[in-house]
């Protein structure tokens, strides 16, 4: 499941729309998005330091694009997940701060 729909339900569609956030909706949505973050947080990441291998492969910075997306409307998916944070500074390293810095500038 991609995170696309975090940006659009948080800021996207009440913008265009006139309408308040459905706090129904967003607290489904993030249900969902808690279930989906458990497995990778807590089994793949908690047992190496990268999702698919050793070192940072395109599955991590395929998913590191997904997960950063909600940053844009002041969301840290990070806080909450103690080895999803540890993989995001890993794969920031990696790449180079000021390169994912300047690729999720606003």
């Amino acid at each position: 499941m991609g995170t696309f729909w975090w940006p659009r339900a948080q800021s996207l569609l009440p913008h265009f729309s006139g309408q308040p956030v459905d706090a129904v909706q967003l607290q489904q949505l993030l249900g969902k998005l808690t279930r989906a973050l458990q497995h990778p947080d807590q089994e793949v990441l908690a047992a190496r330091p990268f999702l698919a291998t050793e070192q940072v492969s395109l599955t991590d910075l395929m998913a590191f694009t997904e997960l950063m997306q909600p940053t844009a409307v002041g969301c840290d998916l990070f806080q909450d997940w103690s080895w999803l944070a540890v993989w995001r500074a890993r794969v920031e390293a990696t790449l180079g701060l000021e390169l994912v810095q300047e690729a999720h500038r606003c």
